[in-house]
């Protein structure tokens, strides 16, 4: 195996293969009054100041966050994410520090995304725009897997993050292992498993 980055992508065929094998995890699923968080404002995307301060951890508490870091991007993909839940999933901007003309990249790189935060459906996300060139981006390898309340949410949202730019990795059916699920790569290279069990 050589560096990071020279690896071949995969076909399309062998995810697809890999992923049916996959056994089904019994999964409740999600509740029945999935909705706007209610310390959000009516949008969802905002919390009010109250509900931010009863849930943000504490700096020291244990926990794992999934860490997504773009090369300038972090704030369009946050952007996106936003408009694309809302609809289907609470979805909350929990925090957006961006870069001034300080950074290594100096006046190019203000705006971007220092460290930002999202939480879907009760998940954190952490944002970042690394200012440093990378030979490795996102890979369907890792993927965030979203329980959906019905086959209508699955399709919507595949929809929304394969518009622009993104790839199916598995389009929306049913596969036997759920009524309805699809595997796509958003336009910034991130991939979701939809899934209504």
């Amino acid at each position: 195996m050589g560096p990071v980055g020279e690896r071949p992508a995969q076909p399309v065929e062998e995810v697809d293969r890999l992923a049916r094998a996959v056994p089904d995890a019994a999964d409740p699923g999600l509740p029945d009054d999935v909705g706007v968080d209610a310390g959000a404002d009516p949008t969802g995307t905002a919390p009010a100041p109250e509900a931010l301060e009863e849930s943000m951890p504490h700096p020291s508490d244990p926990s794992v966050t999934p860490f997504l870091m773009f090369e300038g991007d972090a704030g369009a993909a946050m952007d996106a994410y936003l408009s694309v839940f809302v609809e289907h999933l609470p979805v909350t901007e929990v925090r957006r520090d961006l870069f001034d003309d300080s950074s290594p990249r100096g006046a190019e790189w203000a705006g971007k995304v220092l460290h930002g935060e999202l939480e879907i459906a009760g998940q954190r996300l952490r944002f970042f725009d690394s200012f440093t060139p990378h030979g490795f981006t996102f890979t369907p390898a890792i993927s965030l897997f979203v329980e959906l309340p019905d086959a209508t949410a699955v399709d919507a949202i595949h929809d929304a993050l394969l518009a622009g730019g993104g790839r199916d990795c598995m389009p929306p059916d049913d596969d036997g292992f759920s009524r309805r699920f699809a595997w796509v790569g958003d336009r910034f290279g991130v991939t979701w498993q939809l899934n209504a069990a």
